[in-house]
């Protein structure tokens, strides 16, 4: 068994890929969004600054929007996604067990989660939850898509299906906010 860790780099996996359909680095999107919230060139231009910055000082929803419309585009899966895919199930003398159980990704992108889907192979996220009462927490979404928020002290995840731990967070094509 292995524990994958899909970084950003997992969108250059083909010689052809060009900016417009990866996600953007964290320096580009720095970049574009200090531009449009006016950031003050005395801070230093990374995107945990720009983004800490903009939440504290001129508007959290609006920040949450921007990154949505920048980061939230359908991505072609590359072959690591496609790999992960192929590695995560097999068949264990009738029933499937995955090789793969855990999958840790930084990325707030949903590639990895419809490689998945199109392949037809089930799948559970756990995210991590940047805001609100339950911020700091983990939300988990189960096979047929059901939500819970977990306890970190007691609830446990089962691993009997591939879990995509999403750690920073990420976006929920259902849920516009």
């Amino acid at each position: 068994r292995v524990v994958p860790f899909l970084g950003w780099g997992v969108h250059f996996g083909d010689p052809a890929s060009t900016a417009s359909d990866r996600p953007m680095t964290a320096f580009e999107l720095a970049q574009e969004l200090a531009q449009r919230f006016e950031f003050p060139d005395t801070w230093p231009l990374d995107l945990s600054s720009v983004t800490t910055w903009v939440a504290e000082k001129i508007d959290k929803r609006g920040l949450y929007y921007e990154l949505r419309e920048r980061l939230f585009r359908e991505y072609v899966p590359r072959a690591a996604h496609k790999l992960v895919v192929a590695l995560s199930m097999r068949d264990g003398g009738g029933t499937r067990v995955p090789r793969v159980p855990v999958v840790l990704t930084p990325n707030y992108d949903d590639t990895l989660e419809r490689a998945f889907r199109h392949f037809g192979e089930p799948y559970q996220v756990v995210s991590y939850i940047a805001d609100g009462f339950n911020a700091g927490k983990f939300l988990f979404r189960d096979v047929e898509g059901g939500h819970q928020v977990l306890n970190p002290r007691s609830d446990a995840v089962s691993t009997d299906v591939p879990v995509i731990v999403k750690l920073h967070g990420g976006f929920d094509r259902d849920d516009p906010h």
